[in-house]
């Protein structure tokens, strides 16, 4: 069975194709990160987020910058691909590490929505009671 070859016109094309979308992701990457606002859960609940949602243009670009054979492939380039697995190494670990951050800042916003859910509770019970006793020691000629 023979496996399609891709020639070297289009290998060349894809590669081209491949680091343009890995451009492209590395701004919507970095524009991710500013402002940092780091100590705000919010904020770094949305980097995880945005993080995971731009990375499958990013693993495109990979996929194609590493299509085609070594053969055609310049010096510089070569040693681009080597810069460029190193930072695919370095950006798997670092999704690993988003993991506890994630977490961390999704239990600080969970309890920072519970302190404002109790705190509105108790305002409200607050003005419950108050228009209750008010009730309680008004006159009938008042309540009409």
């Amino acid at each position: 069975m023979n496996t399609p070859q891709i020639n070297q016109d289009s290998s060349s094309f894809l590669r081209f194709v491949g680091y343009g979308f890995l451009l492209v992701s590395f701004i919507h990457i970095a524009d991710i990160f500013f402002p940092p606002q780091f100590r705000n859960a919010a904020w770094e609940l949305g980097v995880v987020s945005l993080l995971l949602e731009r990375m499958p243009l990013a693993l495109i670009g990979v996929a194609l910058v590493f299509l085609g054979g070594a053969a055609e492939r310049g010096k510089w380039e070569m040693l681009l691909l080597k810069l460029i697995s190193w930072l695919t190494l370095i950006a798997g670990i670092s999704f690993f590490l988003l993991i506890p951050l994630g977490v961390s800042a999704f239990v600080r916003l969970n309890e920072r929505t519970n302190d404002q859910i109790i705190s509105q509770y108790e305002q409200q019970l607050t003005q419950l009671e108050q228009a209750q006793a008010r009730l309680t020691t008004a006159d009938p000629d008042d309540l009409l």
